[in-house]
Parts: C-alpha cells; sequence; structure tokens
C-alpha cells in the first residue's frame, strides 16, 4: 500500500518509491505498506523502532490501493520494476486464493535473475495442520512462503499452513512504523 516517506524510521532508508496503482501516489493511505517496511528497514535511530535490516534499501512499488486492495498486474508491473532497479529481495505481502499467469511470470523473472522473493502465506488458517491454505504467490515454488507464530513460538492460529510453507517467523502483536510518524501493533504474516 505505498509508504509514508516522511516518517523518521523509514525517510532515511527510501532510495526510490513509485505507485502502479492508477490515480494514487506512492504514499500509504493504508498503513500495511509503512508497516512492513518498519519492520524491515526502520532505522537504528534512537526513534521508536528498529527493522531486522535497519541498513537496507528501500524500493517501494505500491501495488496496492489505499484500500489495501490490487490487481495482479500491478503487482506483476511492481515485480518487473524491482527487477529493473536490481533490488536482491522483493517482498510481497499479500495474497490471492487465485494463480495468474502474468504475476507468475514476473516473478519467474525475478528468480532467474536471482532475486529472493518472500511472500506472506496468508491469514486464512484454520488451525488445522491437514488443510492448504497457503495463498498466491507464496503458493509458488519460486518464493519464499512464510507462516506468522506467536511470541511464545507456536504457530498463530490465523496463519495460513499448507505444503508450501518454507518458514515461520514471529507475526502477532508487531509494533511498527505507520502514515504519520507513529507506530502501532498489527498481526499476520505480513508481519512476519
Amino acid at each position: 500500500t505505498g509508504i509514508d516517506p516522511d516518517h523518521p524510521d523509514l525517510k532515511d532508508a527510501i532510495m526510490d518509491a513509485v505507485s502502479f496503482v492508477p490515480g494514487e501516489s506512492y504514499r500509504d493511505g493504508h498503513g500495511h505498506g509503512t508497516h512492513v517496511a518498519g519492520t524491515i528497514a526502520a532505522r537504528k535511530n534512537g526513534l521508536g523502532v528498529v527493522g531486522v535490516a535497519p541498513e537496507c534499501q528501500l524500493y517501494i512499488a505500491k501495488v496496492l490501493s489505499d484500500q489495501g486492495y490490487g490487481d495482479e498486474a500491478w503487482i506483476a508491473e511492481g515485480v518487473k520494476w524491482g527487477i529493473k532497479q536490481g533490488v536482491h529481495i522483493i517482498n510481497m505481502s499479500l495474497g490471492s486464493p487465485q494463480a495468474n499467469a502474468t504475476l507468475y511470470q514476473a516473478i519467474r523473472d525475478a528468480y532467474n535473475t536471482g532475486i529472493a522473493t518472500i511472500c506472506a502465506a496468508g491469514n486464512e488458517g484454520d488451525d488445522n495442520p491437514f488443510t492448504d491454505e497457503i495463498l498466491y504467490p507464496a503458493k509458488y515454488p519460486e518464493t519464499i512462503a512464510v507462516a506468522a507464530i506467536t511470541a511464545l513460538g507456536s504457530h498463530a492460529p490465523y496463519s495460513s499452513q499448507g505444503y508450501a510453507l518454507d518458514c515461520a517467523a514471529p507475526g502477532s502483536d508487531i509494533l511498527s512504523t505507520i502514515p504519520g510518524g507513529r507506530y502501532s501493533q498489527y498481526s499476520g504474516t505480513s508481519m512476519a
């Protein structure tokens, strides 16, 4: 959903930002993108939080609207843009129950270029380990599908499970950046 480019924990991390959502700038009017960006890249600057990679550079491709919805064509364009920028990692904290050929081709192109694509497994969990709930694009073999665990290290009941799952990380009540220079706790496989 984009990013808050003025957030004091993120502004020094942003190298470039673009929107593939028609009629919307790359500014985050939803909050999800800024939260994920902070979990990854919030600077070690004595403010708020510190991300898992506080010295990394961010290239932001807004592919979900301010209402949190998107189109696979927008997402595919974001992946292609990331390839052109020469990024090392593409994070996709989004998901759909349906496969899409255009998006899958973009992900394969990223994979063949040597880019690691990390995807949220989805928040469709029914807490039944025998149900496959992994969403696309996390379900594609070229991606790294991440589930969420709780602070105690147990499977988060909302987190999707399935054969395509590659790893799990903390995803419950994660404190991170949100628009307006603020901070809030969110839960989900996007946070993981």
